[in-house]
C-alpha cells in the first residue's frame, strides 16, 4: 500500500491537487551521448563535449520535462539512459541534472527531425513547490475522472475525462491558443496531502489536452482519453504499382492484409494478372511481412475449386499457380495460418496478437515502464487463440477492442500510464475490505433483469471472403434460467475465435455473468479506494446501521469515478458474492487446542443456519 493510500485512511487531511500541463516547445539544441542516443542539458554543461562545439549554447530555464514528441509521434517515458540506448522512439528526463535523453526512430540524428519538449506548467489547489516545480494555487476545479466498462460486454472500457478550470483573472492565458503547441499534448493529475514530497503524490488519471476555451476569467482545458495516440491506421501499406508493375489497375490502392491466427477462406489479390504475355505463373500477396513471415498455407481454390500451387514463400506470404489453373478473374481464396513469431510459433493468441499489433504498428516497446507486465502474462495464459484478417485500414485501437471483444478481455491505462490487459475470472483475489465506516451512505442494490440470457450463439472460425461463422448453439442453461426468470432470451455473438471448444469456454464464461440477475451498487467514499482499478474485487459491507440487509458483498468493479476536489471516490460495482453471516463461536470445553504452554478452547466462526 503506497503513503497516499494509508494517508486516505485518516480523517482530516489537507487534500492537495496537482495538475500537470505539457506545453509544447521546440528543441534544436543536441548533442551526442553514446550511439544512437543524444541529450541536451539546461544548464548548458557538457562534460563530453569540446568547449569549441558550444559557442552560443546557453542555458535554459526548464524546470521539468513530463513528454516529448518527435514528428508529432510520442516518445515512451524510460526509467534510466540505458533503457533509452537500448529503446527505439524513447526519452529520460533526469530531473537531478536537468538533462533529457533521447533515442529516435532509426536511431536517427535530432537535426532531422522536429522534436518537441512537453514543458511541465504545475497548477494546484494549494500553491507550493513539489518536486523543484512551483505549481500555481490556479486550480478552480478539476473533473470527475471516470472510467467503467460493460457488465457484460468486453473491449469497450469508457473513459472519462472532461474539463480542468484554471484561474485566468488576470490574463496570464489569454494567448495560450495562440502562441503554444497545447494540443494533442499530456495531461496529467496527481493526488496527495500536506507534507508530501512530489514522490509520495499517487496518478489517478492521464489524457491528451484536446479543445481549450479561453476566456476572461477562466481557462478550460478538456481532457481526453490517452488512448487516442493509438489511433493510427492499420494496414498502413497497399498495392502499388511500383512495386507490382503488372498488377491490375483495380487492385492498385488496396491495403496488404495483416494476418493473425488461422484465416479461412480469405480471398487474394493477384499481383501479375495484368502481365502480358500471360506468364507460365500468376503471384498472389497473403499478408503484409514486413515484421514477421506466415506460419503455414493450409489450401488454396480457385472459383471454390482446389487447386495445388506451384510454389510457396511464407517468408513473403506469397504463392504462385500455373497458368493451366488460374486465368484472369477467377476467384482465389486461401486457407493459411498468419504470423509466426521469431521462435516459429504462429502468433495466434488474444494477448500475443494485442502486443505484436502495438509493437509493429504503433512502435511501442514491452517494458515495465510501459506495460504492467505481471498483469499481461496473466491475461496471456487466459487468453483464446484467434484468428484476424485486417484488410481494411482501421485504427488500431478498434482492432484491439475486437479482439478483446471475442476473447472476454479489457485493455487499458492504469492511470500510472502503463497499459495493462485483463480477462475476467471470478477467482480473482479480492484486494481491500471495506468498513462500515468508510461508507458514505448505505449502498442501493440494483437488481436489473434486462441482461439475463437463458442461451447463446456463438460465432467462430470465420470465412473472411463470404463474411460468415459456424455456430455454436448453447442452451444447457435454458430450462434452469427460464424456470428462475420466465423468460427466452438469447443473444448472438459473432467472434474471432478459431474453435468450437473456445466458442463453448466463451459461451460458458457469459453465461457465468449473465445466467442471473444482474446484482448493481455504487458505493461511495471519500479516497479510501485511491489505488483501486477497473475489475478489482473487493468486499463492500452492504448494511444497515446496527445490521442487517445483505451483509458483507464481494464485488467486482465494473466503474470508477473520481472527484478529487470534492476529496469523493464512487465504485460501480457487481456483486459476484454475498458472504454468509457468521457468529463466533467458544470452544465447548478446554483442552481443544495449545497455545505456548497453555491450554484453551479452540474458537472459530460459524456460519449461522
Amino acid at each position: 500500500m503506497s503513503i497516499a493510500a494509508v494517508e486516505a485512511q485518516k480523517p482530516g487531511t489537507k487534500k492537495i491537487t496537482l495538475v500537470e500541463l505539457d506545453l509544447g516547445q521546440r528543441q534544436t539544441t543536441w548533442f551526442n551521448y553514446s550511439a544512437f542516443t543524444y541529450y541536451v542539458d539546461f544548464d548548458a554543461v557538457y562534460d563530453r563535449i569540446d568547449a569549441a562545439f558550444l559557442n552560443g549554447v546557453v542555458g535554459q530555464s526548464i524546470v521539468s520535462v513530463g513528454s516529448v514528441s518527435s514528428d508529432a509521434a510520442r516518445l515512451a517515458s524510460k526509467s534510466s539512459i540505458a533503457a533509452v540506448e537500448s529503446t527505439e522512439l524513447s526519452f529520460y528526463w533526469d530531473a537531478s541534472t536537468r538533462r533529457v535523453y533521447i533515442h529516435l526512430q532509426g536511431g536517427g540524428e535530432p537535426s532531422l527531425h522536429r522534436i518537441t519538449l512537453g514543458v511541465v506548467y504545475g497548477i494546484s489547489n494549494h500553491a507550493g513547490v513539489y518536486g523543484g516545480v512551483y505549481y500555481e494555487g490556479r486550480l478552480k476545479s478539476a473533473p470527475s475522472i471516470s472510467k467503467h466498462r460493460d457488465p457484460l460486454f468486453f473491449g469497450r472500457l469508457a473513459f472519462e475525462g472532461g474539463w480542468i478550470s484554471i484561474d485566468n483573472t488576470d490574463g496570464f492565458f489569454d494567448r495560450l491558443g495562440e502562441d503554444n503547441d497545447v494540443f494533442g499534448n499530456s495531461v496529467r493529475i496527481l493526488q496527495g496531502f500536506e507534507g508530501f514530497d512530489y514522490a509520495d503524490f499517487i496518478r489517478m488519471g492521464q489524457g491528451l489536452i484536446e479543445t481549450i476555451r479561453v476566456g476572461r476569467d477562466t481557462l478550460e482545458v478538456q481532457m481526453v482519453d490517452g488512448r487516442k495516440a493509438l489511433s493510427r491506421r492499420a494496414p498502413s501499406r497497399v498495392f502499388d504499382a511500383t512495386t507490382y508493375p503488372n498488377i491490375k489497375p483495380g487492385n492498385i490502392g488496396k491495403p496488404i492484409p495483416l494476418a493473425y491466427g488461422v484465416i479461412l477462406n480469405a480471398p487474394v489479390v493477384c499481383t501479375n494478372e495484368a502481365e502480358s504475355p500471360a506468364p507460365a505463373n500468376y503471384s498472389f500477396k497473403l499478408a503484409d511481412c514486413t515484421d514477421h513471415e506466415i506460419h503455414a498455407i493450409t489450401e488454396v481454390r480457385v472459383n471454390g475449386a482446389a487447386k495445388a500451387t506451384a510454389s510457396t514463400d511464407l517468408a513473403t506470404g506469397t504463392f504462385t499457380l500455373a497458368a493451366a489453373n488460374y486465368s484472369p478473374g477467377d476467384k482465389v481464396t486461401c486457407d493459411f495460418t498468419g504470423y509466426e513469431d521469431a521462435g516459429g510459433d504462429a502468433i495466434e493468441n488474444a494477448a500475443d496478437v494485442i502486443l505484436d499489433l502495438l509493437e509493429a504498428q504503433l512502435g511501442m516497446v514491452y517494458d515495465a515502464t510501459s506495460f504492467d507486465q505481471a498483469e499481461w502474462a496473466i491475461a496471456a495464459a487466459l487468453a483464446p487463440d484467434i484468428g484476424i484478417l485486417v484488410d481494411d485500414p482501421t485504427e488500431v485501437y478498434e482492432i484491439i477492442e475486437d479482439i478483446c471483444a471475442s476473447s472476454m478481455l479489457v485493455f487499458f491505462q492504469h492511470d500510472d500510464g502503463r497499459f495493462t490487459l485483463r480477462k475476467y475470472t471470478p477467482y480473482r483475489a479480492v484486494v481491500q475490505t471495506f468498513g462500515e465506516d468508510e461508507l458514505l451512505e448505505v449502498p442501493t442494490v440494483e437488481y436489473d433483469p434486462s441482461e439475463v440470457l437463458s442461451s447463446t450463439l456463438v460465432g467462430y472460425a470465420r470465412d473472411w471472403d463470404e463474411d460468415q461463422h459456424r455456430y455454436l448453439h448453447d442452451t444447457s442453461q435454458e430450462a434452469t434460467v427460464f424456470e428462475a426468470y420466465k423468460i427466452y432470451r438469447e443473444e448472438t455473438f459473432d467472434t474471432l475465435l478459431t474453435a468450437s471448444s473456445a466458442a463453448q469456454a466463451f459461451s460458458d464464461d457469459i453465461m457465468l455473468l449473465s445466467g442471473g440477475v444482474m446484482r448493481k451498487l455504487t458505493a461511495k467514499f471519500k479516497l479510501q479506494p485511491l489505488e483501486r482499478e477497473i475489475m478489482d474485487f473487493v468486499d463492500i459491507p452492504v448494511a444497515r446501521q446496527g445490521g442487517g440487509f445483505l451483509g458483507v458483498a464481494k464485488a467486482e468493479i465494473l466503474g470508477i469515478t473520481k472527484d478529487l476536489l470534492a476529496a469523493q471516490i464512487s465504485l460501480e460495482c457487481r456483486i459476484v458474492e454475498i458472504y454468509p453471516e457468521t457468529v463466533y463461536v467458544q470452544g465447548g470445553y478446554w483442552g481443544e487446542d495449545y497455545w505456548d504452554d497453555e491450554v484453551w478452547g479452540a474458537t472459530y466462526q460459524e456460519v449461522v443456519a
